[in-house]
């Protein structure tokens, strides 16, 4: 898990603002401990919203998905409060099948965030092949017998999630979680022709943003409704 440290800026010019004062503690302001005592943490992971294996209609036997990784350009949160301003977080590869999965831990000021933006984009560790193109997404499903059906999205899309009326995700640890299920229904449906699309097609649906409320790095039965679903962005 990569851990970071950020100040809000709105807070840092409201510090600077206590003329005469060498410690802010000693004028009566919060102590550094205090200033970083927030923890904003974000795992990303595939779900299984519907079933972990799909039949493919003949002797192959069931679909499983072998493969999921998505290529992230950025994560931006934007806090809730004028004035604040935004934690990016730099490129980084997800393995959505990573157990545990992978996740983000910034330490902050901030205690309230209203959007997450997630910013996709190609990379060279994200091929189906050593000599394949760069990819944003690729996703590979297997059957019993051991054959195998693929899908690379070379596109660079961006999704915002929201909080519902202006309001924070909450103080509990986030999930950004992809339904793996949906897209191993396709991969299995089309095994012999995947249809083009399907990434443009489907990325909105499959994504949305969880609280995991127990902290467990999954989503649990009692955690499967969002508190942001995602929107295109560009």
């Amino acid at each position: 898990m990569r851990v970071l440290r950020a100040w809000s800026v709105g807070f840092l010019v409201r510090a600077v603002g206590l003329a005469g004062c060498v410690l802010m503690a000693a004028c009566g302001g919060p102590s550094v401990a205090d200033i970083e005592s927030e923890v904003l943490t974000l795992q990303v992971s595939g779900v299984y919203l519907g079933g972990r294996a799909v039949a493919s209609g003949d002797e192959r036997g069931d679909f499983t998905m072998s493969r999921a990784l998505i290529s992230v350009d950025s994560l931006t949160f934007t806090p809730c409060a004028a004035g604040s301003g935004p934690i990016t977080l730099e490129p980084r590869v997800y393995d959505l099948r990573a157990t545990p999965p992978f996740g983000e831990t910034v330490t902050t000021a901030v205690s309230e965030f209203c959007t997450l933006r997630v910013d996709l984009t190609p990379s060279s560790e994200v091929k189906e092949h050593d000599t394949s193109s760069d990819e944003s997404l690729l996703l590979e499903a297997q059957d019993e017998t051991g054959a195998k059906v693929t899908y690379g999205g070379e596109d660079s899309p961006s999704l915002t999630f929201s909080a519902d009326d202006d309001s924070s995700f909450g103080d509990k640890p986030l999930l950004l979680g992809f339904d793996l299920s949906v897209w191993l229904t396709y991969l299995a449906g089309e095994a012999t022709s995947p249809l083009p699309g399907l990434f443009d097609s489907s990325l909105t649906d499959v994504a949305a943003l969880y609280v995991d409320s127990n902290g467990n790095d999954a989503l649990d039965d009692d955690e499967q409704t969002p508190v942001a679903h995602a929107t295109a962005s560009r």
